[in-house]
């Protein structure tokens, strides 16, 4: 029973996040003429799976198969094609994030009005400490489109927002 639950459940998971890749990819793949693509590493589930790794699961304690086990590789292009992981920067490896938020936020907002209500809060933690000018000002801009939190250690980088609420922690 638990098998079978846990198979159609992953697989529509699975599912729904090789739609949500297709669509990233096919979005603005593109921050500051910087082309981004993900990859979806999924970890398929099956009743052939979840028998091959029966004894391993029992001795781990935990299902080593399914869409708990997926991962995504952010990809960078300048000529040739780079996982960010192994060989971005920092800043690289930033700026690949903030390339997926906004494809995120264009994915809720295509999604329509039955199922959105509006752009969401972006919520971004710390993100100008390792970014040069030219990429906080594409920061800048995408926190005007629509409720921001920024968390930031210094507040020169935000003090062109209009309407900025500053909390001291």
């Amino acid at each position: 029973f638990w098998s079978q639950l846990l198979i159609k459940n992953g697989n529509y998971i699975t599912e729904k996040r090789e739609e949500f890749i297709e669509f990233v990819n096919k979005d603005s793949n593109s921050v500051k003429s910087v082309k981004y693509s993900l990859e979806y590493d999924r970890s398929a589930i099956s009743e052939g799976r979840l028998e091959q790794y029966k004894d391993e699961e029992v001795a781990a304690a935990t299902t080593l198969v399914g869409p708990h086990r997926d991962d995504f590789i952010f990809k960078k292009a300048n000529g040739i094609e780079r996982d960010l992981s192994s060989f971005g920067s920092r800043g690289e490896q930033r700026m690949g994030i903030l390339w997926l938020k906004m494809a995120e936020l264009n994915f809720i907002e295509q999604a329509g009005p039955e199922i959105n209500s509006g752009r969401p809060t972006l919520l971004l933690d710390d993100i100008f400490s390792e970014l040069d000018h030219e990429h906080r000002d594409v920061v800048m801009e995408l926190a005007k489109k629509q409720q921001t939190i920024i968390t930031t250690a210094d507040e020169h980088f935000i003090k062109d927002l209009k309407k900025l609420v500053i909390i001291k922690l």
